[in-house]
């Protein structure tokens, strides 16, 4: 049973999932910084990450498991993270690319995709020798973003429109909130075996390090 629910957090908080959400966060948090002129080209803009940052790379490996590159999609061999790492990388550099050309986005949006294809680079360099977790990267990189958010942002509240309805979350909450899937993912890959402990601290120490450059470069 326990097994179960860590596999369900892994599968929950893949590192593209939490990547998408920390993308979605940055818009939440001050939507007014990106000048989308209407709700239109906010769904754009959004399909386009959703296919770029997870569709493409999913498919990819689900193509790598069927022509047999890959012999299941838990990866348990470093060896067979290479070619979808390498799919991923680049179209995270795509994704960032594209939006880098687009005077529509802001810096704080720039910060976090850069810092993405920071981390996948770190994480492929480091692969070569050991196994490091690929879901406590993202979930660091998800908790140091958020705080880069918060930090950038000039906004006390950040308001949430639900089923018809204007939510208020202080910026905190989301702190916490990262925090809390930060641990679970790191306590759901230890008790799936999936990695050794320097691998899950190394993971998380690549998140943090790689928003952090990003940052760095923007700013």
């Amino acid at each position: 049973m326990i097994r179960a629910i860590a596999h369900l957090i892994s599968i929950c908080f893949h590192p593209l999932v939490l990547f998408i959400a920390l993308l979605w966060t940055g818009y939440l948090v001050d939507p007014y910084a990106y000048a989308l002129s209407s709700a239109h080209e906010v769904s754009v803009t959004a399909i386009m990450t959703v296919a770029i940052l997870f569709v493409i790379p999913v498919v990819t490996v689900l193509m790598m498991k069927g022509l047999g590159f890959i012999k299941s999609l838990r990866m348990e061999d470093p060896k067979e993270r290479i070619g979808p790492m390498i799919a991923s990388i680049i179209c995270f550099v795509w994704f960032y690319v594209n939006m880098k050309s687009n005077a529509n986005v802001p810096s704080s949006f720039l910060v976090l995709a850069l810092g993405g294809c920071i981390a996948l680079a770190l994480d492929f360099f480091i692969n070569n020798f050991s196994k490091i977790s690929l879901h406590t990267t993202g979930a660091g990189a998800f908790l140091t973003g958020v705080i880069i958010l918060m930090t950038i942002s000039s906004n006390k509240v950040i308001d949430i429109t639900l089923f018809g309805s204007i939510w208020q979350l202080h910026p905190m909450m989301l702190i916490l909130v990262a925090t809390v899937i930060g641990g679970l993912v790191g306590t759901s890959r230890l008790l799936l075996e999936a990695h050794r402990p320097v691998d899950i601290y190394g993971g998380y120490l690549v998140g943090v390090i790689s928003l952090v450059i990003s940052y760095r470069i923007w700013f």
